[in-house]
């Protein structure tokens, strides 16, 4: 596939990605992802207007979004990928192509689901336990890969910005591990094996099943990765502090965390660990904290997205980089807004799944746009100078992984050369060189340190 080979309005994927046309389709399927996430997380307010036929066309209609949505995001940015110039694509070449089968597998999944809802008013509950694990095992494996190469590219160049995605990469990825664990054990050991509208909702408590532990780590963990992902996001915008004034600037950033962070401490109990509400006076009691825990957690996010989005206009309009900072921009957004849904009351139709099969395929945005960058700025000598030169603080997370991964880049070369003539040493002479991996790897840290050092100290 290439540029040209594209047909429609796909065919010049680096115009798309900025048009109003493309961030229309985003705003669509944002919004369809609160609403399911909305009607899900209290799927047993709305269990009467669910299994109406308004209900049941609202989640449809969520559905067809899900599918259309996702699959026109996807295939532009793999459109932009297979446009880009960077040699190094096919390193993640394979990634690409599992998390097209995926992709295409869990979009059957959901219309396996949808058409179960529309002919047999029923469907098969472990389709949720067998969704949920496709699409958090692939999350769980891109972030884990992310988390690598982030911590890697801290290992090169200390950058404390490069430190706090890295670390939340990894929480990301032992939360989706969790995640699995926490439905499949909801799913397949309390719910009917068939649901329908009259099968009920109910969230079970994990603590009464035995499982406290799955509980606690995914409340530690998703904390984690959001403090964690606002520390960096807070490293990347402290530019503005100067354009708006000390104040102001905390005021927006640390307000929508503090909602969450508060509310969610606030009320862990009543969501996370105690029992379900009976009736409607006492699930009505908890409806305003959890709305507000649903708005702050938005309002976080999009400030998360917002951090990608002021780098990308940092950035000439020609380069690369700007469209994979907007990737990662989209991504972060639709990525953890996914991740805020659940799908343990099971309710009839099953709200908050749409939600749950995107969080594999968005995880992918968020991959993509980081080491695109990554690998478009270690290629790009002028664009480096460039934004070494430059003073503004959300330019030094691309000039830490950019500069991190020429460096990988040497390594890897270095390592391979120095093999292929070991092994010809070995096989003119039958002597063995005695230096092993690890021992290349140390001088070659130990050069790349002397040789930043070298260039402070010239500056």
């Amino acid at each position: 596939m290439n540029g040209k080979g594209q047909t429609g309005i796909i065919s010049s994927p680096l115009l798309c990605l900025r048009s109003k046309k493309f961030f229309m389709i985003f705003l669509v399927i944002l919004i369809a992802q609160f609403i399911d996430l909305t009607i899900g997380t209290f799927s047993d307010l709305f269990a009467d207007f669910a299994v109406s036929p308004l209900g049941i066309g609202l989640f449809i209609t969520i559905s067809a979004i899900y599918g259309i949505g996702q699959y026109f995001i996807l295939r532009t940015v793999k459109a932009t990928i297979v446009q880009s110039e960077a040699k190094d694509w096919t390193h993640i070449s394979l990634i690409r192509n599992i998390v097209t089968i995926t992709q295409y597998v869990l979009i059957a999944i959901m219309a396996s689901i949808v058409l179960q809802v529309i002919i047999n008013s029923g469907y098969y509950t472990s389709l949720l336990a067998i969704g949920a694990t496709i699409s958090y095992g692939l999350a769980a494996i891109l972030t884990g890969l992310l988390a690598y190469w982030f911590l890697s590219w801290f290992r090169r160049n200390r950058a404390l910005v490069v430190l706090m995605y890295g670390l939340a990469a990894a929480m990301i990825s032992v939360n989706a591990i969790d995640t699995i664990l926490y439905f499949d054990i909801i799913i397949l050991g309390t719910k009917p094996i068939v649901t329908t509208p009259d099968s009920g909702v109910l969230f079970p408590d994990l603590a009464e099943l035995g499982f406290p532990l799955v509980a606690d780590i995914q409340a530690i963990s998703l904390n984690g990765y959001f403090i964690l992902t606002w520390a960096g996001t807070i490293l990347l915008l402290r530019h503005n502090i100067q354009r708006i004034e000390r104040i102001k600037f905390w005021v927006l950033v640390a307000t929508p965390m503090v909602f969450f962070m508060s509310f969610y401490i606030g009320f862990y109990q009543s969501i996370n660990a105690g029992p379900t509400p009976t009736n409607e006076e006492d699930l009505s009691a908890i409806l305003l904290p959890i709305m507000l825990i649903l708005l702050s957690g938005t309002a976080a996010v999009i400030l998360f997205g917002l951090g990608f989005r002021s780098v990308a206009k940092s950035i000439s309009q020609t380069s690369k980089v700007r469209d994979y900072m907007i990737i990662t921009a989209y991504g972060f957004i639709l990525f953890f807004t996914a991740a805020a849904a659940t799908i343990s009351g099971a309710g009839y139709p099953p709200f908050g799944i749409a939600n749950v099969l995107l969080v594999g395929p968005f995880s992918y945005l968020i991959l993509v746009g980081l080491y695109g960058s990554a690998i478009s700025i270690a290629e790009d000598s002028k664009l480096r100078q460039s934004i070494k030169a430059s003073t503004r603080d959300e330019l030094k997370l691309l000039d830490s992984i950019g500069i991190s991964q020429v460096q990988r880049e040497i390594e890897r070369k270095v390592t391979a050369a120095t093999k292929a003539n070991a092994a010809i040493l070995t096989q003119q002479s039958g002597i063995e060189p005695s230096l092993t991996d690890e021992e290349i790897q140390q001088i070659l840290s130990q050069v790349t340190i002397d040789i930043r050092r070298k260039k402070e100290e010239d500056n």
